[in-house]
């Protein structure tokens, strides 16, 4: 009977038992709310874990100045990468 729920199944329709079934059913159960609170305990502490390791914050890369001999570039417009555009087109 502690093979699988099937097989207990199995055996209550060879003894015809209707009590026997109710067994098989309820242990089962109860296995699977076992089951259930291990993997919900397992979860919580796994996100407990990641919010104390884990860093709290991204580590913010200070932004590029420019300097006096260098222009400042349009991030959005490229002027290289629009002449190649044109010349392709």
């Amino acid at each position: 009977m502690r093979s699988s729920v099937g097989a207990g199944i199995e055996v209550v329709h060879r003894l015809d038992s209707p009590a026997l079934a109710e067994t098989v059913r309820s242990a089962f159960v109860d296995g699977m709310g076992t089951v259930l609170l291990v993997s919900a305990a397992l979860t919580i502490l796994g996100a407990v874990i990641a919010m104390l390791c884990l860093p709290r914050r991204v580590a913010e890369t200070p932004a590029p100045t420019a300097s006096a001999e260098e222009p400042v570039q349009d991030p959005v417009h490229d002027p290289v990468r629009d002449r190649e555009a044109v010349a392709v087109n």
